[in-house]
């Protein structure tokens, strides 16, 4: 089943009406999509708005690990930052083989 952010994405590129929300999430989303150019490719799109979200998993798992007091919390952003650190790896070479720019 696709995340709320992944149907948000997929219903903004197709040109789909976006019903208003508090969410800051959902807000930060919009803004990163409505400020991205396309790249001419869906499934590049996607690994380029992908990437960017693996990234700031990663990053919201290293304020866990220095300020995090719950065993279970800092176990888990240990799992975050080796699992979507290898996703990026896996996507990186994916926008490589396909002739992209990785770097986005």
């Amino acid at each position: 089943m696709m995340s709320e952010s992944g149907r948000l994405i997929w219903t903004m590129k197709r040109g789909g009406e976006i019903r208003s929300s508090n969410s800051l999430q959902r807000r930060m989303m919009v803004r990163k999509v409505l400020t991205r150019a396309s790249s001419g490719s869906d499934d590049a799109d996607f690994v380029g708005l992908m990437l960017a979200h693996h990234r700031a998993a990663i990053n919201m798992a290293v304020v866990e690990l220095a300020q995090g007091k719950e065993p279970q919390m800092r176990r888990l952003a240990q799992e975050i930052i080796i699992d979507q650190q290898s996703e990026i790896d896996l996507m990186q070479l994916w926008l490589k083989q396909h002739g992209h720019d990785s770097q986005k």
